[in-house]
């Protein structure tokens, strides 16, 4: 299956054309200190992610600065770290986009970062990184300066579907991408922690649980710690702008209730941003109602700290019976919704010429690949 999706990425340019920018010159690093779980991040300035510039992946903005020398991220994380008084058991460094992306940071920027943290207190380092910046080079030299103290390095998963990644997210890798560079990690003796995302764009409630499951059974096999994200919408995203058109499912925390309530007693995946922690471009956060939002709230930080299930099978609200009966409500099948949903993004975006000039070459590719998938 060919993983681009041209479609996708010419939208998702033209809508960021006019997106908020978080990092400028005043913005040129943010810190967020956890004492109570011993963690600390650290991201710093660059371009922003590669990925994003050429066309990226429908839910995420992270956000893109101005032009940043190798030189000025090694001065914006040297300021970031002089705020750091504490030392914690897992420090994370990240840029907007992939740490080992030589295109966003430069190859000699990395390599002075990563020594620049290796003279710190810290116990444990990790970082986040796509998966196709991933190989056995970057990952020897990153052990070199860091030794057992680069235990993880967290890599979106998202789905263990190439279709799903390709039409629904537009991730730009494969499962065979995926599964290469877990073995190189492995190799180095790093474990990779693999994001899912929990509510994809464009699948139903219980397509999204289902694939989910899919997914986290697949990273247990594996041997990845699997991480469940939580979708929020983001200004300057496509997913923002198939929600304002009525196109996709709201993102609701019933849906990662339900899918932890499903999973086997002995898989435990950690659970992350199901709290928006003040998000600069935050649209429409996962929530539920307001009378139980704060309480639910409360429950998934329990459960993180205990891992007991009662504690979510306690919670009750209208919302959540209202929520079940969305999640049993049949709709049309995945490539039909995914045709629908590209022919009206296209007349929105584009006009009505772009689709009866691309649709019909559009659509046999969609459901093409579909056939492939399924078999």
């Amino acid at each position: 299956m060919n993983i681009v999706n041209e479609f996708i990425k010419q939208c998702d340019k033209e809508i960021k054309k006019k997106r908020t920018i978080y990092w400028d010159e005043n913005t040129v690093y943010s810190i967020r200190e956890n004492p109570a779980d011993s963690f600390a991040g650290l991201w710093f300035r660059t371009q922003g992610c590669s990925h994003d510039r050429s066309g990226g992946c429908v839910m995420c903005d992270y956000s893109i600065g101005p032009i940043t020398s190798g030189d000025m991220m090694i001065e914006y994380v040297k300021q970031g770290l002089s705020e750091i008084k504490n030392s914690y058991d897992t420090f994370l460094i990240s840029p907007s986009g992939s740490m080992l992306d030589h295109k966003e940071v430069p190859a000699e920027a990395r390599q002075k970062i990563f020594n620049l943290l290796a003279k710190t207190n810290h116990r444990s380092f990790t970082f986040e990184t796509r998966i196709d910046t991933i190989n056995e080079e970057v990952i020897k030299e990153a052990k070199s300066i860091f030794g057992d103290k680069l235990n993880k390095i967290f890599v979106g998963i998202e789905s263990k579907s190439n279709f799903i990644n390709k039409y629904c997210i537009n991730k730009g890798i494969t499962l065979e991408q995926i599964t290469r560079s877990i073995e190189i990690l492995h190799k180095y003796d790093i474990v990779p922690v693999g994001n899912i995302l929990a509510g994809i764009p464009l699948l139903t409630y219980q397509e999204s649980i289902d694939i989910c499951r899919e997914t986290i059974k697949w990273c247990s096999e594996n041997k990845v710690k699997p991480a469940i994200f939580v979708t929020h919408v983001k200004d300057n995203t496509m997913l923002k702008k198939i929600y304002e058109m009525g196109l996709c499912d709201e993102p609701n925390l019933w849906l990662l209730i339900e899918l932890l309530l499903q999973l086997p007693e002995n898989i435990n995946p950690d659970i992350c941003w199901y709290r928006t922690y003040d998000a600069f471009n935050l649209i429409k956060a996962a929530d539920t109602c307001p009378k139980c939002y704060h309480k639910v709230l409360d429950a998934l930080d329990q459960y993180t700290q205990y891992k007991d299930k009662d504690i979510l099978r306690r919670l009750d609200c209208d919302c959540r019976l209202q929520w079940k009966e969305a999640l049993n409500k049949k709709k049309n099948n995945l490539p039909d919704r995914i045709v629908h949903t590209y022919c009206q993004l296209s007349k929105n975006i584009f006009g009505e010429e772009y689709w009866i000039k691309y649709g019909n070459a559009i659509e046999k590719m969609i459901y093409d690949d579909y056939s492939v998938e399924v078999g």
